[in-house]
């Protein structure tokens, strides 16, 4: 497997810091502990350069995500079967299944619509693996999580000032490696 994940094509790779966004986004908080989003990708990731040929052009995104959103639903339901002492996780597992749903449901739009929003989500996660680890971590928590400044503080070990500064500083870069299309 290894040998496999150093070989992927460079097409496949250029979407890892995309699904990686995707994949933390639609998985609970609470899951992370015992499913790494990372791993969901790489899962992904492996298995459509497996398929490779039958995946190229315009259908490798879409077919990407489909993809990640099956994966993720795998190893949900993996970690579905816990027992009742286990309650809080349960209800993380319910709220994962609930995002993915209404992940789905946003595939409703237009194809065009769609194709803007993955075109947008492109750019951001191209500019969010430019930044610092720290700065990266706490602006997906924050902003694209919704996880309060005192979460993100909790998480990185870190003051609620200093993920501010993070915060502030990782936006700064963002605005400059995304400026406004007109």
């Amino acid at each position: 497997m290894c040998e496999e994940a150093n070989s992927l094509d460079p097409e496949l790779e250029r979407q890892r810091a995309y699904l990686r966004i995707l994949a933390r986004k639609h998985l609970h908080r609470r899951l992370w502990s015992r499913i790494d989003p990372s791993d969901v990708v790489q899962r992904t990731l492996l298995d459509a350069h497996r398929k490779r040929e039958q995946i190229r052009g315009p259908n490798l995104v879409p077919w990407l995500v489909t993809a990640l959103r099956n994966d993720l639903r795998d190893a949900i339901r993996q970690f579905g079967r816990i027992d009742e002492k286990e309650k809080p996780l349960r209800e993380a597992i319910d709220d994962s299944f609930r995002t993915l749903n209404s992940w789905v449901a946003a595939d409703a739009s237009s194809p065009s619509q769609q194709a803007m929003r993955q075109e947008e989500l492109l750019r951001l996660s191209k500019a969010l693996a430019q930044l610092p680890e720290d700065e990266r971590l706490a602006i997906e928590l924050h902003h694209l999580n919704g996880w309060s400044l005192a979460e993100v503080a909790d998480r990185l070990k870190r003051s609620q000032p200093a993920v501010a500064g993070l915060l502030h500083r990782g936006l700064r870069h963002l605005r400059k490696l995304m400026p406004t299309q007109e």
